[in-house]
C-alpha cells in the first residue's frame, strides 16, 4: 500500500465511525438523549415515543 492509500484510509476512517455510530444512535430500539449541560442536542426516534412527543424537534426543545 502506498502513502497516498494509507492517508486516504485514515482520512475516511472517521467518517466510517461517524457513520456506523449515527446509524446506531437513529436505529436503536433503547430511547438515547445527548445533553450538553441542562440542554437536550440530539435524541433517537425511540427517545421521541418514549417521552409521548409528536417530533423529536419537540422533545429537543424541552429541559431534563
Amino acid at each position: 500500500m502506498n502513502v497516498t492509500a494509507e492517508s486516504r484510509q485514515s482520512e475516511e476512517a472517521p467518517e466510517k465511525s461517524e457513520l456506523k455510530f449515527r446509524l446506531l444512535f437513529e436505529k436503536s430500539p433503547d430511547a438515547m438523549l445527548l445533553l450538553d449541560g441542562d440542554t437536550f442536542v440530539d435524541c433517537n426516534q425511540a427517545a421521541v415515543k418514549m417521552m409521548r412527543c409528536t417530533s423529536k424537534e419537540q422533545l429537543l426543545a424541552l429541559r431534563p
